[in-house]
């Protein structure tokens, strides 16, 4: 990874970790770090907040199994969508 990607990646990861949180119980650090990559494509790719949500509300459905209110995936979402990523 480059340098300049770790700040966004760590920024993801903890948006994940705090505020997205599917399982909601005390999870190693890493614990949603496979969805931290296709986040960060997602941001690179200038998607959409609801786009952003739809991933996460997949992965918490179906990956996780733990399906969570989508305004808890529109939430994170914005607040993921405003973080600034580096030009490639």
């Amino acid at each position: 990874m480059k340098p300049e990607w770790k700040p966004v990646w760590n920024e993801v990861s903890r948006v994940l970790r705090t505020d997205w949180d599917p399982i909601g119980v005390p999870t190693p650090v890493d614990e949603y770090d496979c969805c931290v990559g296709p986040v960060v494509s997602l941001l690179l790719q200038k998607a959409s907040t609801g786009v952003i949500a739809d991933y996460l509300d997949e992965q918490a459905a179906k990956h996780f199994g733990c399906p969570m209110p989508r305004e808890v995936h529109e939430q994170v979402a914005a607040k993921l969508g405003v973080l600034r990523v580096p030009d490639v």
